[in-house]
């Protein structure tokens, strides 16, 4: 075969690949995203209206301005406090979380802890969590927990107290995640991102594991 004649079998090679190929593997890459972001958004549903904390313990935890959760997305968990290695579980997540989400004014952590007022302070103070404008500790009795869990439309199949719920910026609980699993906090992260969709998914601290 001619030199010529290579050359063109060349050009035309790098042709096909251009018009062809690379739009083809762009197309499927779009695709999985989009498939992706269908699956993950299918999972946020309607389980009804964020009660306001004071409504559930008028006599304890802090205050939390009426206006605190407009237009916020709301990440909300129940602890004990006397659960120690599940504690630190949750500290360490709830430190990474609001790491993550410090800067942004449209995130609010709000945790119930079953326990009392000093072994809340050493929690806080343990995982860098004293922020009074994005974290919000409410301490409360089993029954008092039993009653948020019950006003959070938590399943009442799992008595535990290992639950985090996502709340949309129109009050709307979205989803429940069990806060001991580390696969759950991953979602509930990517939840966070696609109902804020400002924040890019590289930044995340707990990022989608690469498919293989």
């Amino acid at each position: 075969m001619s030199a010529p004649n290579k050359r063109t079998i060349v050009q035309l090679l790098a042709l096909f690949l251009l018009l062809a190929a690379l739009p083809a593997g762009s197309w499927y890459y779009l695709k999985s995203g989009l498939d992706y972001h269908r699956k993950a958004m299918a999972e946020l549903k309607d389980l009804g209206v964020m009660p306001m904390p004071q409504a559930i313990l008028s006599a304890a935890g802090a205050a939390l301005p009426a206006d605190s959760l407009k237009n916020r997305l709301a990440i909300t968990g129940f602890v004990s406090l006397s659960d120690e290695a599940a504690l630190d579980l949750y500290g360490d997540n709830l430190s990474k979380l609001h790491e993550q989400f410090d800067e942004r004014k449209d995130v609010i952590f709000i945790t119930y802890a079953e326990g009392d007022s000093a072994s809340l302070t050493t929690f806080v103070d343990k995982h860098q969590l004293l922020d009074n404008t994005q974290c919000y500790f409410f301490v409360a009795d089993a029954q008092q927990i039993q009653q948020a869990k019950a006003a959070y439309h938590l399943p009442a199949e799992n008595p535990g107290l290992w639950w985090i719920t996502l709340t949309d910026t129109n009050l709307k609980l979205r989803r429940f995640y069990e806060a001991d699993k580390q696969a759950e906090v991953k979602r509930l992260v990517e939840h966070i991102a696609l109902l804020a969709p400002r924040i890019k998914e590289r930044d995340l601290l707990y990022k989608r594991e690469r498919e293989k």
